[in-house]
Parts: structure tokens; C-alpha cells; sequence
């Protein structure tokens, strides 16, 4: 699982880049306790990610959540934050674009729009570093301490907005017992309305939208 992340963090391509930069960069293994002569083969790395499916990948990420907020990974000291908050988990919305791996090519259709053979890929905003910004978006809730707690991938021309509802659903269906306080997110998204809800015991601010705030 620590190849995978590496794979993701160094944006690597394929199974079998992976494999032959494991290989050859010491850093890499690093960085995931492997010696050389245990680097996996490429097939390998497919097998796993075939046999576990995203079902699979779900679970391992939840168990890293969980593990990483009984180790007080997820509610960072930050000072002068009120009693009531600092045991709660603050969370920040972000996302990244993604580079597509397939081929990038596309032809436009009778409106304009490009169509590509991966049909969840699009044009994204563009970017110093991609000349072509053809792929997708992550859109990721973090912990204030930078440890993810949940993302969902979409074409890159999809912005934050349009997200940020489904990640707090998909969250709360995730991992109800997790004391979460807030979001911070950034002024695109927050231009929605936002709604009070106030109770004897708390008082939650959410966008009026979300049928079912956190």
C-alpha cells in the first residue's frame, strides 16, 4: 500500500514505472521499508489493485483514518482554539488536477466540446506547468495536520462547487463517529447561501443545500 501512495505522490505512470524506479531510486524504498531485491514486479502491483477493487481501497484508507485519529494525527494542538474544539477534527477543502495517463487527444463536437476517448477526462483551468491540462480534478477534504479524510475524482473541468456537497455526504457516510467540527474552504465554494442551525446543545453552520449537515 505504501507503493501505491508513492505511486500517487510522484504522479509515476504505470505499475511497471513504478516498479523500475523502485529499483533504481533508493529513496523510494526507502520510503516504503522494501530492500532491492524485494521490489515487486509489475504484475504484482495489478494483482493487488484487481483483487482489492475500489471497495478494497476504501477500507484500507478508512483503517489509516481511524488509526490516524486514535494516534492524534487528526487533531493537531493549535492554540488559542476553544476547549470544545481542539479534541474535534478541522478539516480543509482542496483539490488537484490530475495529468491523464491514456491519450490526451480529442476531437470537438458540432458545440465545441472536446470529446476524448476516456469519457471522464476533460480540459481543466490552464496551468504553468501543463501545456495540454487534459485529465481530472481531486477534490479532498484534509485534516488541518495535511492527512487526507476523503476525495472523490472528477473530470478537471468540474470545479469545487459542484463537489463540495457529495464529499460532506460521502464523509458523514463514511465516518459517522468521527467528531468533525468544520470545513474551511475557499470564497468560490462558501458563495453559497449559507444556513444556521441552532439547538439547545450546538450551533452548525452548512450550506442550505445539504439536507443532512454534518
Amino acid at each position: 500500500m505504501l507503493a501505491r501512495i508513492l505511486k500517487v505522490k510522484e504522479r509515476i505512470s504505470s505499475d511497471r514505472e513504478l516498479s523500475e524506479k523502485l529499483a533504481k531510486i533508493q529513496i523510494y524504498r526507502e520510503a516504503i521499508g522494501i530492500k532491492r531485491n524485494r521490489v515487486p514486479a509489475h504484475n504484482t502491483f495489478n494483482t493487488l489493485r484487481s483483487r482489492l477493487g475500489p471497495e478494497g481501497f476504501v477500507q484500507i484508507h478508512q483503517h489509516f483514518v481511524f488509526q490516524a485519529f486514535s494516534s492524534g494525527l487528526l487533531t493537531p494542538p493549535i492554540p488559542d482554539l476553544l476547549n470544545v474544539v481542539k479534541v474535534k477534527i478541522i478539516l480543509v477543502g482542496d483539490s488537484t488536477f490530475l495529468k491523464a495517463v491514456a491519450c490526451a487527444k480529442g476531437q470537438k463536437d458540432e458545440e465545441g466540446n472536446w470529446i476524448f476517448t476516456d469519457d471522464s477526462i476533460a480540459f481543466g483551468k490552464p496551468h504553468h506547468k501543463h501545456k495540454y491540462p487534459v485529465g481530472h480534478r481531486s477534490h479532498t477534504l484534509i485534516a488541518v495536520s495535511g492527512i487526507p479524510v476523503i476525495s472523490l475524482i472528477a473530470p478537471a473541468n468540474e470545479s469545487d462547487q459542484t463537489h463540495i456537497l457529495p464529499l460532506l455526504k460521502t464523509l458523514r457516510a463514511r465516518y459517522p463517529d468521527l467528531p468533525f467540527v468544520c470545513v474551511i474552504l475557499d470564497a468560490v465554494v462558501t458563495m453559497q447561501r449559507i444556513c444556521i442551525e441552532t439547538s439547545t446543545s450546538s450551533r452548525r453552520l452548512y450550506p442550505s443545500s445539504f439536507a443532512n449537515p454534518l
